[in-house]
């Protein structure tokens, strides 16, 4: 949804800045859906949180969080770092359209990696992170430097429910895993 309004305001603005502030409008106002559709089944955080502060006093007190983007130039996936960091966090589960990073941009001729070192991730990572708006790419720079700093497992997965249930419990998943042993 984010990518899709910073295109449609790239027909009235090229700053990269105002468009980062518009993806982050958006990411926040997708994280209120997604709390509302939560409140009364677990026991979600009344207000969406927008600093790491926030993030460690409502996970202090609410088994489940919602944030969106909080700065503009630093993706989501920076932001989950960021949050895993200050919450101690030893893996980060990311999910999207793919369940592999693989070694180039066409998955269709390109092996997946299942396992793979924080330094393979962030050479993948530097060959398509642009740093521009609403660019995408299996994870941003910053989200992979971060991770490696903090020794932060990062397991990649589809938005398979299944898939995302043997991540959480700790089986054999299709997707790939970055860092640990």
């Amino acid at each position: 949804m984010a990518r899709r309004y910073i295109s449609y305001a790239k027909d009235f603005t090229s700053n990269q800045q105002e468009l980062d502030d518009i993806a982050i409008a958006v990411t926040r106002l997708s994280a209120m859906v997604l709390m509302n559709a939560m409140k009364g089944k677990v026991d979600v955080n009344p207000n969406i949180v927008t600093t790491i502060s926030g993030m460690k006093a409502a996970n202090s007190q609410h088994s489940v969080v919602v944030s969106g983007g909080l700065y503009p130039g630093i993706t989501t996936d920076a932001v989950a770092v960021l949050y895993a960091e200050g919450l101690h966090a030893k893996k980060l589960i990311n999910v999207s359209k793919v369940s592999y990073i693989h070694e180039t941009s066409d998955i269709e001729k390109s092996k997946p990696l299942k396992r793979l070192s924080y330094d393979k991730l962030i050479e993948i990572a530097t060959r398509y992170d642009s740093r521009n708006a609403g660019s995408n790419f299996i994870f941003d720079l910053v989200g992979c430097a971060l991770a490696k700093r903090s020794g932060i497992e990062i397991y990649f997965t589809n938005d398979d429910i299944s898939e995302l249930k043997k991540v959480i419990e700790g089986k054999e998943h299709n997707g790939s895993i970055v860092g640990g042993a």
